[in-house]
């Protein structure tokens, strides 16, 4: 469904959004998960880089990604590995269709502190689904009012996060500091 979207909006509240990562950052990520994923690791992180066709597909997609601060602040893979991933990130903000937002650690309240990660997607035919996944369990949510819920909260969640021009300055201030 990702693939056919006409928008992609994701709340990332651990890891930065698999359409947005890089190969090490993925790597990283895939490399430590528990059980092991062992011989598997690189055909996740291939399919995970195939997901990334959706950033140039034309007709053009609309990717909404809000980020933790602290997301952000955890060195998955290390220094470098995140240095790479900042300077995408701010690559990929860049992009005309996507708009990248960070919500800052010190808005210690906000509307999404009920913790997993959201996605919702808008078909072709306008209509909206919202994604949810969390300890190697995924939830596909369909029904209208339910997904009424989850839209309405990401967009308080978009409303209290930094503006996309913020949210870039903070990711190259990160950037820097390494």
């Amino acid at each position: 469904m990702e693939q056919e979207a006409v928008s992609v909006s994701s709340y990332c509240p651990q890891l930065i959004d698999g359409l947005l990562q890089t190969p090490d950052y993925a790597r990283a990520v895939l490399g430590c998960a528990f059980p092991p994923l062992e011989d598997d690791v690189e055909m996740l992180v291939s399919a995970r880089m195939e997901r990334k066709a959706l950033l140039d597909r034309r007709p053009t997609c609309v990717i909404n990604v809000i980020l933790e601060e602290a997301a952000l602040g955890r060195r998955i893979g290390g220094a470098e590995v995140m240095r790479a991933q900042y300077e995408h990130l701010a690559a990929c903000a860049a992009r005309p269709n996507v708009v990248l937002q960070v919500m800052p650690t010190e808005r210690a309240e906000h509307a999404g502190l009920q913790g997993c990660p959201l996605t919702l997607v808008e078909t072709a035919e306008e209509t909206m689904l919202a994604y949810m996944e969390g300890n190697g369990h995924s939830i596909l949510v369909s029904d209208t009012s339910e997904v009424g819920v989850l839209a309405r909260r990401y967009a308080m969640i978009r409303s209290q996060a930094l503006s996309p021009e913020e949210s870039v300055a903070l990711i190259e201030q990160l950037a820097g500091e390494l």
